[in-house]
């Protein structure tokens, strides 16, 4: 297995993992809600998001992680623990002698906070035990524009090239209907909506076919 590559300040990212066995992740309505709100809790304090979709069996983020972010480690216990980040105020700032008792993320750690807990959570819901993901969470590095675009499409259109659905808008796990509505969000609508020239663009090239089996290729690389 490759080397997984370290997640750095300030750069985007498609995150991306599945269930051991292709096992699913998610069986009703309650189990998205509380990984989202997992996300929110992990997440949101260290990176940006552009994308997301929750299949049954598997997940995709396009994520920019925030640059020279810190937070007020705790000296007294010597340690953060998870369920502690929220109660901490993130603040951009550059660690110096000022305040050399701050903390930059760890942001593999974050996503490894986020899996941990949804799979305590997974497991005392369903009675089961073990290893819910298959392996460490897998990153890529997004490099370009249209390497960006690509792989917001592609998420986006998972839940078709799976069956769930055959319109964007009937799945309901997914960051699609948000760009699509109004309503407040902190996923990064406008940002994107610039990339892609505008919502109607957006819309219209959100529906053009993508050969699924490239990415897929790409994906494994």
């Amino acid at each position: 297995m490759n080397k997984k590559i370290k997640l750095e300040d300030g750069k985007l990212y498609h995150i991306y993992n599945r269930g051991n066995n292709h096992e699913n992740l998610f069986k009703k309505e309650s189990h998205y809600l509380k990984f989202l709100s997992l996300y929110e809790r992990y997440i949101e304090p260290i990176a940006y998001t552009y994308a997301w979709v929750l299949m049954p069996n598997h997940f995709h983020f396009l994520i920019k992680t925030k640059k020279n972010i810190c937070y007020k480690y705790n000296k007294i216990k010597n340690e953060l623990r998870p369920e502690d980040y929220n109660l901490f105020k993130w603040e951009t700032a550059i660690i110096n002698e000022e305040n050399k008792d701050h903390q930059r993320p760890d942001f593999s750690k974050h996503f490894s906070h986020l899996f941990n807990s949804y799979t305590r959570y997974f497991n005392i819901e369903t009675e089961r035990s073990g290893v819910l993901f298959e392996r460490e969470f897998e990153r890529k590095e997004i490099i370009n524009k249209n390497h960006f675009k690509n792989t917001l499409i592609y998420i986006h259109q998972n839940p078709i090239n799976h069956g769930f659905c055959t319109h964007l808008l009937d799945y309901p796990w997914s960051s699609y209907p948000t760009f699509i509505n109004n309503l407040p969000t902190k996923l990064k609508r406008d940002i994107v909506l610039k990339i892609f020239d505008g919502k109607d663009n957006f819309i219209e090239e959100n529906k053009k076919p993508l050969d699924f089996s490239k990415m897929e290729i790409f994906l494994l690389e």
